[in-house]
């Protein structure tokens, strides 16, 4: 038996009337529904999230704990997640909800585990008005609403070592943004002047599967042949495989990146790359808390946030982030929901805004002074809220972890090691992961 270790137990509340009002941003003319009467102990399983969403979730139970003691939380650590869901469901033990990132809850959706949330939706008075456009869609199968947000986030905004720049008299990416100047070509040509051997690369680009589409679109390419219904992978058309052949390039022609088979232990990690120096810029989603958590804890320099940059068709990002839902047939469902409908709540998506974990899910709040003064914000926090503009979702299709784990993580990294071009690399995955679509 797997062991799991809790991390804490909070006493949450059933969701009363206030809290329910504040499920929507516009919650002056929202229909108010009575107290809960659920109660009950709700086990929350989560595993990879770093100290600072453990303490989100801690003060949602807290203050959940002040409108109804019936009700207790115990969030879990979990080993052998997210797989062990799967596994616990078939035995008929799974937990009562649970939080994975997003490929991991698309391919949970056929697979029964999750509790439709449509008539919940109703009957918590759920407005999702106010949410960042393209939340809801994803999770929604077969004509039911399957899970929600927990915490949303944008993928690629960059980073960059503001002291770095000075002392080498170059202009920032946001100032070069803000010329219409930050461009893939100029990101390369920043780069080299940042990148002194065996010291520091001047980029560093996050090339996961999901990661790589906005560098697609930037492109005017596409990784599948629909969004909505795809049925074929389609990388090697020819402006996204351009797109892939840019990512080749800054490892392998221009040296301005490190390769897979370059990556030490300063730099197995981009984030502690970036902190302890070797790194002058590096692309991932939006956490400007552990950045800064890792700056200081390292090198301690001024650093700030910027877009991605442009391709011939501008700056993307994928909506990505963690997810919240509630597993089928619990006994304490009722009790379940309360807990989910907190934590996708404005209330306690405060928790989300004042540690900067990702972007909350209410476009609302990042106009509030929690979010605009946190501790942790960068100079240009608004990039955050730009680069959420100009996101979307992924390819719906289910077979998302599928496609990463036997088709498309294998095949990038021979190319960004140079083992492979760009052109085999894309071959590759179009027709094993248009046999896998095609077989799912």
């Amino acid at each position: 038996m797997t062991t799991r270790r809790s991390l804490l137990r909070g006493a949450t509340a059933g969701v009363g009337a206030g809290l329910l009002a504040a499920c929507s941003v516009r919650s002056d003319t929202t229909p108010k529904p009575g107290p809960s009467t659920a109660q009950g102990k709700v086990e929350f399983w989560y595993a990879g999230l770093g100290t600072q969403f453990v303490e989100a979730y801690n003060e949602m139970a807290k203050s959940l704990t002040a409108k109804n003691p019936k009700i207790t939380v115990e969030v879990l650590l979990t080993e052998g997640f997210p797989d062990k869901v799967v596994v616990a469901a078939a035995a008929g033990a799974p937990p009562d909800s649970f939080n994975i990132q997003l490929i991991d809850a698309l391919s949970f959706l056929p697979k029964g585990v999750y509790e439709p949330l449509d008539a919940a939706m109703k009957s918590y008075r759920f407005d999702p008005k106010g949410l960042w456009p393209g939340l809801i869609e994803p999770f929604n199968y077969q004509g039911k609403q399957l899970v929600m947000w927990a915490q949303v986030n944008t993928t690629p905004v960059l980073y960059y070592n503001v002291q770095l720049f000075r002392q080498n008299q170059l202009p920032t990416p946001n100032e070069l943004a803000r010329q219409n100047k930050w461009s893939w070509e100029a990101a390369v040509e920043t780069a080299q002047k940042l990148t002194k051997q065996d010291e520091r690369y001047g980029l560093w680009t996050l090339t996961t599967p999901q990661a790589l589409q906005p560098w697609l679109w930037m492109n005017g390419g596409r990784g599948f042949d629909s969004e909505d219904k795809p049925t074929r992978l389609t990388m090697s058309e020819p402006a996204s495989l351009a797109a892939m052949q840019w990512q080749a390039d800054i490892r392998n022609r221009y040296r301005v990146a490190p390769t897979p088979r370059q990556l030490t232990a300063e730099l197995m990690n981009a984030q502690a790359g970036f902190a302890n120096g070797k790194l002058a810029m590096y692309t991932e989603q939006i956490n400007t808390a552990a950045v800064d958590i890792a700056v200081k804890g390292a090198a301690r320099f001024e650093w700030d946030m910027a877009p991605p940059p442009a391709g011939p068709k501008g700056a993307f990002g994928f909506i990505g982030g963690q997810s919240i839902g509630v597993c089928n047939g619990r006994k304490n469902k009722d009790a379940a929901l309360d807990w989910l409908f907190h934590v996708v709540s404005p209330d306690g998506h405060k928790e989300v805004v004042k540690r900067q974990i990702g972007v909350p899910a209410y476009k609302a709040m990042m106009d509030t002074a929690d979010w605009k003064n946190a501790p942790t914000a960068p100079p240009s926090l608004s990039v955050a809220g730009d680069m959420m503009n100009k996101s979307k979702p992924i390819a719906k299709t289910t077979t998302w972890r599928t496609l990463a784990t036997n088709v498309f993580n294998s095949a990038i990294t021979m190319m960004n090691n140079g083992d492979v071009t760009a052109r085999e690399a894309c071959a590759q995955i179009d027709d094993v992961g248009t046999k896998t679509l095609a077989s799912s």
